[in-house]
């Protein structure tokens, strides 16, 4: 097999994977930095904390309708003016341990 033909099939795997119907497939995707433009938009939460984890789309995820996502920006550092004022008391705190500049909540 040439390369190039390795190459497509590597590409064509990758994408079935990236829109595998199990969650967890996708996570594990995600959490190796494939696919996070697809996975920005799953519908599951803990796909989308893989995503910031990554330091992808911030901006788009720190309105996320899922606290647990935008407790994972603010874990980030991104956006903390805004998140110090979030509808969610954990993300709150985050927010404001990470801008006191004494957050335990690194990884």
């Amino acid at each position: 097999m040439k390369k190039k033909d390795t190459d497509e099939t590597l590409d064509e795997l990758l994408s079935y994977q990236i829109n595998h119907p199990y969650w967890t497939i996708r996570l594990s995707l995600a959490k190796q930095g494939y696919g996070l433009d697809k996975f920005i938009s799953d519908p599951n939460y803990l796909i989308r904390i893989a995503v910031a984890e990554h330091d992808y789309g911030l901006e788009r995820l720190i309105s996320d309708r899922d606290w647990m996502v935008r407790a994972a920006v603010a874990k980030r550092g991104y956006g903390l003016d805004i998140l110090i004022n979030d509808v969610n008391k954990a993300v709150r705190d985050i927010a404001l341990e990470k801008q006191k500049g004494m957050c335990d909540y690194d990884e």
